[in-house]
C-alpha cells in the first residue's frame, strides 16, 4: 500500500505563496517587455502569456488546497497567502 504523502505546513504554504507571487511579478514584467518588442506571431509572445496563465492556475490550485486544509481555521486567509499584491514582502521589480 502506498505511503500517505505529507501535506505542506502553513509556513511552507506562506513561503511558496511568496515565491510564486514574486515569480508572477517578474514574469509579468518579462511578458510585457516581450509583447512590446515582438510581433504577436512570435511564439515567445504567446508562450510568455501561457506561462503566466499556468502560474496563476498553480497559485489558484494551491490556494484551494490550503483552503481545504485550513477549513477549520478562520484566521487563515488562503487568498492572501497566494495573492500577495497588497503585501510589501514580494519583489515587484528587479
Amino acid at each position: 500500500m502506498p505511503k500517505k504523502k505529507k501535506h505542506f505546513t502553513l509556513a511552507q504554504h506562506k513561503n511558496i505563496g511568496l515565491v510564486l507571487q514574486t515569480m508572477h511579478d517578474r514574469l509579468s514584467i518579462i511578458s510585457t517587455v516581450i509583447h512590446d518588442n515582438y510581433p504577436l506571431k512570435e511564439k515567445a509572445v504567446s508562450q510568455a502569456e501561457k506561462t503566466l496563465v499556468d502560474l496563476d492556475v498553480l497559485r489558484s490550485s494551491l490556494e484551494n488546497i490550503l483552503a481545504y486544509e485550513q477549513r477549520d481555521n478562520n484566521r487563515v486567509n488562503p487568498y492572501e497567502i497566494y495573492n500577495r499584491v497588497r503585501k510589501k514582502d514580494h519583489v515587484k521589480h528587479s
